[in-house]
C-alpha cells in the first residue's frame, strides 16, 4: 500500500500538524507501508506564503498513490489533492486538525477557504478524521463519515522519570518547582498564550520556589524576555529555546507542572499535553473545546478560564503548594495515556481505515 500524506508543515520545521505527520510516516512505515510525504519544503509550488503554498504540481505526483491522507488546513494545497483524488480515482482522507484564527489581510482567504473550498474537499474525501468530537462539534466541522482518531503519544519515548541533569544546565535549583511551557513564540503562535501565562507567574508570591521553563523560539521570544523583565521576574523565567527532538523527552522529565494557557480555538487539542501526561506530570490547559478533553479536570491536571491570568495564577500556585497533590495526578495522568492515547494502538486503528477505503 501507498500513503501520500500531504501536509503545510514537516520536520526539522516545527508545527503540531507536522509533528502528527511525521509521527504517523514513522509508524505506518515500521508497519510496511510505503509512505510518501509532500510538504512544501519538497514539492514545487507556483507561489509560496508561509505554509500556504499553491501547488498543482501535485496532480501528477499523487497518480500512483493507493491513498492520498491530507492534513488539513493546508490552504493552496488542499484543493489540488482533493482534485487529484479525485482525476485518479484515489480515496482521499482527510484529518482535520484545526479551524485557524486569523485576521487582517488573511481574513478573506481564510474566509473562501472555509465556506468555498473545504466543502468541496471534504465532499471528496470518503473519511474525515477529528481528534476530538467536542473541538469537530464547536467548529461545525460535518461528514458523512466523520471518525473519531485522537493524536497519540509514543509512551516508551516519553516515559516517567526525573531528568535532573536538564534541571543544572538551564540552571534550575533543585529545591525549584518547575513549570514547562513548550510551543512556538512566533507571531502565528500569539494564541498559545505565552503573555498571559508570563502575567500569570508575575501574581504568584515571591517567596514561593519556582522556575518557569518555556521551551521554543520563534520571532517574539525577544518581547516575551521583555515582558518577564517588565514584570520583575526575569530571574524565574529560563527561556531555553528550541530543544533537540531527541532531548524533548527531558524537558518534561526536568518539570514538575506542564501550561498550555492557548487563549483561543485556533489550539485545537495539544499534544504537548499529552507529552507532559506520559511523562507523568499534570497539566493547567485553557477550558477550550478539544485542549480540556485532554485533562481530566482536578484529577489528572486543571482547566482553567482562558485569558484570565488570574485564574491560571490560582491553578499553579494550587498545584505548587500541593507536592502530593501534583504526584497523585502525574500518576493519574500517565494511566490515562496508557489507555487511551498510546500511539501504537492508534496507528493500528488508521490503518484499519485505510484498509476499509474503497
Amino acid at each position: 500500500m501507498v500513503v501520500a500524506q500531504v501536509v503545510c508543515i514537516y520536520p526539522p520545521q516545527r508545527g503540531g500538524i507536522g509533528t502528527v505527520a511525521a509521527e504517523y510516516a514513522r509508524r505506518l512505515k515500521e508497519r510496511g507501508i510505503d509512505v510518501r510525504v509532500f510538504h512544501p519544503e519538497n514539492t514545487p509550488s507556483w507561489f509560496r506564503i508561509g505554509h500556504v503554498a499553491w501547488t498543482p504540481s501535485l496532480i501528477l505526483r499523487l497518480r500512483n498513490a493507493d491513498v492520498i491522507h491530507l492534513h488539513y488546513p493546508f490552504y493552496g494545497a488542499d484543493l489540488f489533492a482533493a482534485f487529484a483524488a479525485w482525476v485518479w480515482r484515489i480515496p482521499l482522507v482527510v484529518t482535520h486538525h484545526m479551524c485557524p484564527k486569523v485576521s487582517g489581510w488573511r481574513t478573506p482567504m481564510y474566509v473562501i477557504n472555509r465556506w468555498c473550498v473545504e466543502p468541496l474537499v471534504l465532499r471528496v474525501a470518503q473519511t474525515v478524521f477529528v481528534a476530538t468530537a467536542e473541538y469537530a462539534k464547536a467548529q461545525q466541522i460535518r461528514h458523512r463519515n466523520l471518525v473519531v482518531l485522537p493524536f497519540g503519544v509514543d509512551t516508551k519515548r516519553f516515559s516517567v522519570g526525573r531528568d535532573n541533569e536538564f534541571r543544572r544546565a538551564h540552571n534550575i535549583d533543585a529545591d525549584s518547582t518547575a513549570i514547562l511551557f513548550v510551543g512556538g513564540l512566533d507571531a502565528a503562535h500569539n494564541f498559545k498564550g505565552v503573555d498571559v501565562l508570563l502575567d500569570a507567574c508575575s501574581l504568584i508570591a515571591a517567596d514561593t520556589s519556582w522556575t518557569l521553563m518555556i521551551v521554543g523560539s520563534g520571532n517574539r521570544k525577544k518581547d516575551f524576555e521583555a515582558f518577564a523583565a517588565s514584570l520583575g521576574i526575569a530571574d524565574r523565567v529560563r527561556f531555553i529555546g528550541s530543544v533537540p527532538f531527541e532531548e524533548l523527552p527531558n524537558a518534561y522529565r526536568a518539570a514538575d507542572i506542564h501550561v498550555l494557557p492557548s487563549t483561543n480555538r485556533g489550539e485545537a487539542f495539544g499534544i504537548v499535553t499529552l507529552e507532559a501526561a506520559a511523562t507523568g506530570i499534570p497539566s493547567v490547559v485553557s477550558d477550550l473545546p478539544g485542549m480540556r478533553t485532554l485533562v481530566q479536570h482536578g484529577e489528572t491536571g486543571l482547566c482553567v478560564k482562558p485569558n484570565d491570568a488570574a485564574a491560571l495564577a490560582h491553578a499553579l500556585k494550587d498545584l505548587l503548594q500541593q507536592d502530593g497533590r501534583r504526584e497523585v495526578m502525574g500518576a493519574a495522568a500517565r494511566v490515562m495515556i496508557e489507555r487511551s492515547y498510546d500511539a501504537d494502538k492508534l496507528i493500528g486503528e488508521l490503518i484499519a481505515c485505510y484498509q476499509n477505503l474503497r
